[in-house]
């Protein structure tokens, strides 16, 4: 089903400052999507945001800082963690150009299965990346981080 401009808009918003919030977004180049490998796997780029600001302009701050220029969509996930109340958001974005800024590397849309996310949520979320890519209908993830409802913006690329 198909969902108001109001549902995403509060998805934008941050959370209660009590509680963390994890602000990230899938930037893609060119057919590759950013992401940064850590010790326990790879994360897509992310602030945790500690004041109620915009998460939209808490992410812009990150690539912005990292001298990236990314155009950002709606948003494309928001999940609560089930063990911590963490709310992660998370953005679809497009970069101007294939310059990581020091956030990791680009690796092409298709080799994305064989990547080993930190967190089953992560994967979760760019299995359906990979999958609302090639159909070109992408939703808004609302849930927590095993279950939820994607609520499609409507047919055609977004």
């Amino acid at each position: 089903g198909y969902f108001s401009l109001g549902m995403e808009r509060k998805a934008a918003e941050m959370p209660a400052a009590s509680r963390p919030a994890t602000v990230g977004a899938i930037v893609e180049v060119e057919g590759r999507v950013l992401i940064e490998d850590t010790p326990t796997g790879a994360r897509l780029p992310h602030i945790t945001a500690t004041a109620r600001t915009g998460s939209i302009d808490a992410i812009s701050k990150v690539f912005s800082d990292a001298g990236i220029a990314v155009a950002f969509g709606p948003v494309y996930s928001i999940f609560d963690n089930q063990k911590t109340g963490e709310t992660s958001t998370y953005y679809r974005g497009v970069a101007g150009d294939d310059e990581p800024g020091g956030l990791g590397r680009y690796v092409a849309v298709d080799d994305l299965a064989s990547v080993r996310f930190n967190s089953g949520a992560l994967v979760d979320m760019m299995r359906r990346y990979v999958l609302e890519r090639k159909s070109g209908v992408f939703g808004l993830y609302v849930g927590d981080d095993v279950e939820g409802d994607v609520h499609l913006f409507g047919e055609g690329k977004n």
